[in-house]
């Protein structure tokens, strides 16, 4: 999470996405979530499921694929709504 913060100041993000699949990943999507609030930057986190996933990741996350192979699928559907 602080890695995500610094790098939302320092780079000036309107938008972050960020993908996880563990329990690590929990702390950035909170810090994501928070960036949103306070409206530093939108932030948006996705969980990826698997079978040794924590079950909190997707109660953290914005937006959860139920696997891996959801992965390239929502990358370009959110390049689409990007460019539109």
């Amino acid at each position: 999470g602080t890695s995500v913060r610094a790098l939302a100041r320092e780079r000036g993000l309107a938008c972050a996405l960020y993908m996880g699949d563990d329990r690590t990943d929990i702390d950035v999507f909170n810090t994501l979530r928070e960036l949103r609030a306070s409206g530093a930057c939108m932030g948006i986190a996705v969980a990826v499921r698997h079978a040794e996933a924590p079950a909190l990741l997707s109660d953290a996350a914005d937006i959860t694929l139920s696997g891996i192979a959801e992965v390239p699928r929502f990358i370009r559907w959110a390049l689409r709504i990007v460019e539109e």
